[in-house]
């Protein structure tokens, strides 16, 4: 590499892509870097167009000297959506500044609802943090959730380094303060908890909103350390999927996900109601009532401090516009309080499925039906509509 020559900039500095170079002047040059740096710049959502091509070397040397073209979009954005589950019409307003100081500082604020939870959501990203493949994120969050397992208010504020090792791996690190007041079988507690995260990220898809091949993984653990006097406990939450196209000429292909989680070092009655883990509806266990599926105390679902789900898809998409899928889901959540004996919680539930492609991605219509309800399982038949696959 000899030197980097950027064209095209109206509103962002040079700085913002020149701290994001993978690659320093004098190494050798690699393509790789040079097609995954384009790639990055597209993914900012801040160009139209990026091309970063090697120019002929000069002089008599073999240096070889970068260009990158890019196309600047317009920095704002604003989107509606609405969606349909078990618990009901939802919604959400989202407005994004892609350069809200100028330099390429990513600004995102959201506010959604259901039914049962309004949540407000703002987020500072800042790509090129003290090295080109590290960001730094900032993040503040107000929740209020009425469930029926608990009611809550929680505000949470958090900052993340995130580091790309590679194209496909990501790893990050952070903390952050979680303060919540949680209403439970009558009794109002108060939670205070400076928390400690620690992620990883595999993502080998060939697309992220209709994959078709490849596989993620996805880990997360957090120490949450009590500044209240209650117990302190790490929570830990993990998801393998896997994709595998079986007929290219119709897109016939597979989908499976598996899905685990745990609370450790405190007993399930000393952890935060909205911090244990649930299982049931539309992103979880398809075919049963939003958090209706693991141990219940006269009747009141009460979460717990284990997880296990599965899902498994068969998705058809013969045209460019229509896809359909046939589904099995499977889970549970485990609490040793309430229930010693896991295997008769485990919840099945099938279904079928149809998938709208659009240019914002699938939208997706899904009739699920519970295979083993038990008694408090009301509704049989549960409809689900929202944007995105369900994995």
């Amino acid at each position: 590499y000899k030197r980097q020559r950027v064209e095209g900039l109206e509103d962002l500095p040079d700085k913002f892509v020149h701290r994001q170079i993978p690659w320093r002047e004098g190494r050798r040059y690699d393509a790789r870097q040079t097609r995954d740096f384009e790639a990055k710049l597209l993914g900012t959502g801040l160009f139209g167009s990026a091309r970063v091509t090697p120019e002929a070397a000069t002089n008599g040397t073999n240096a070889i000297p970068i260009r990158v073209a890019l196309s600047e979009r317009d920095q704002r954005t604003i989107r509606l959506g609405v969606n349909y589950s078990d618990i009901g019409l939802g919604g959400r307003i989202y407005w994004e500044h892609r350069s809200v100081f100028g330099a390429g500082e990513r600004f995102e604020t959201a506010l959604s609802w259901t039914p049962v939870e309004a949540e407000w959501e703002s987020r500072l990203t800042r790509s090129g943090f003290l090295d080109a493949n590290q960001s730094l994120v900032l993040d503040v969050t107000a929740t209020q959730e009425t469930p029926d397992a608990y009611d809550s208010r929680k505000i949470k504020g958090s900052g993340m380094v995130l580091r790309d090792f590679t194209p496909k791996i990501q790893g990050g690190v952070g903390a952050g303060y979680n303060y919540s007041l949680v209403d439970q079988f009558s009794s109002q507690d108060r939670f205070a908890y400076v928390f400690f995260p620690l992620q990883v990220v595999f993502d080998y898809r060939d697309d992220r909103l209709n994959p078709l091949t490849g596989h993620q993984a996805f880990g997360r653990t957090t120490y949450n350390n009590d500044t209240l006097g209650q117990d302190s406990f790490p929570k830990s939450y993990a998801e393998g999927r896997d994709y595998h196209l079986w007929w290219d000429k119709y897109r016939v292909s597979s989908a499976l996900r598996l899905t685990a989680g745990s609370i450790d070092g405190a007993a399930i009655e000393s952890v935060p109601a909205n911090e244990r883990f649930y299982a049931g509806g539309g992103g979880s266990i398809r075919g049963y009532e939003y958090q209706q599926v693991g141990p219940k105390l006269d009747g009141t679902p009460t979460g717990g401090d284990k997880l296990l789900e599965f899902s498994a898809e068969l998705r058809l998409q013969p045209g460019n516009r229509l896809g359909y899928v046939v589904f099995v889901d499977g889970g549970t959540v485990y609490n040793g309080l309430i229930d010693d004996d896991i295997g008769d919680s485990f919840r099945y539930g099938a279904g079928v499925g149809l998938r709208w492609f659009t240019a914002i991605g699938p939208l997706r219509a899904d009739l699920a039906y519970p295979l083993n309800p038990d008694s408090s399982q009301v509704e049989r038949v549960q409809f689900y509509i929202s944007l995105g696959q369900a994995f």
